[in-house]
């Protein structure tokens, strides 16, 4: 069943911090818009404007489950915050999802 899956979502308002170059905290909202509650996964933030290999990871965390329309803040701590964060939502996708487009979020 197509619809038979969830649908994390992040966009760029989702998330917060501080100025760059200082240490500084950092919220992540993540959205389920899917038919059916997400199981584990994970929330990275990589340095720079984009994704690629050699991208540093900044933070990580597991959030456990997210129920259909619900909605979870994580929160972090950035050190030495870089002026280009990556946010991703199941960087590994390894949570099977109706799409995978939306799950990157840009800041700066």
């Amino acid at each position: 069943m197509l619809g038979g899956l969830p649908a994390l979502t992040i966009l760029a308002g989702d998330v917060i911090t501080a100025a760059p170059g200082a240490d500084s905290g950092i919220a992540i909202t993540v959205r389920n818009r899917g038919m059916v509650a997400a199981g584990a996964f994970t929330v990275t933030v990589y340095s720079g404007a984009m994704i690629t290999d050699t991208n540093p990871i900044l933070f990580t965390t597991t959030v456990a489950s997210l129920a259909v329309d619900g909605q979870i803040t994580v929160n972090g701590l950035i050190t030495g915050q870089p002026a280009n964060l990556c946010a991703v939502v199941d960087p590994e996708r390894a949570l099977p999802e109706l799409d995978e487009s939306n799950n990157v979020a840009l800041a700066r």
